[in-house]
Parts: structure tokens; sequence; C-alpha cells
């Protein structure tokens, strides 16, 4: 028998962040704070392998300042 794989787990949460990005690969790619903070708020610091976070949509976006 071939050795029991652990099952991936899908989980989505809505959660909001502050950044200068507009879309979600722009905040994947380039605001490394972020994602960071969003790592560990959803999984915690104690992780045992690398997590992956992935954004999949921008829901509302709201200005701060017009410098």
């Amino acid at each position: 028998m071939w050795p029991s794989r652990k099952k991936k787990k899908v989980t989505e949460r809505v959660v909001w962040i502050v950044s200068v990005f507009d879309t979600p690969h722009q905040i994947a790619a380039h605001d490394t704070k972020t994602m960071h903070r969003l790592g560990e708020e959803l999984y915690g610091k104690n992780a045992k392998a690398d997590k992956q976070i992935i954004i999949r949509e921008i829901l509302t976006k709201k200005f701060i300042s017009t410098l």
C-alpha cells in the first residue's frame, strides 16, 4: 500500500489590509510586510511549513489620503 498523504485544506477568510497597491497580484508580489502579517494572522508564528496565501479579490477600497 502507498503511504497515506495529508489532505490539503483550503480556508477562506475576509481580512483587511492597508496597502499602496491596487490589485491582488501586486499586493502578493510587492507588499512583503502585508503578506507576512497575513501569514502570522492566519497560521501563527509556529507554522511547521511554508504556507501558501492567495489573495483572490479586493472587496472594497478606501482612499486614506490624496497627496
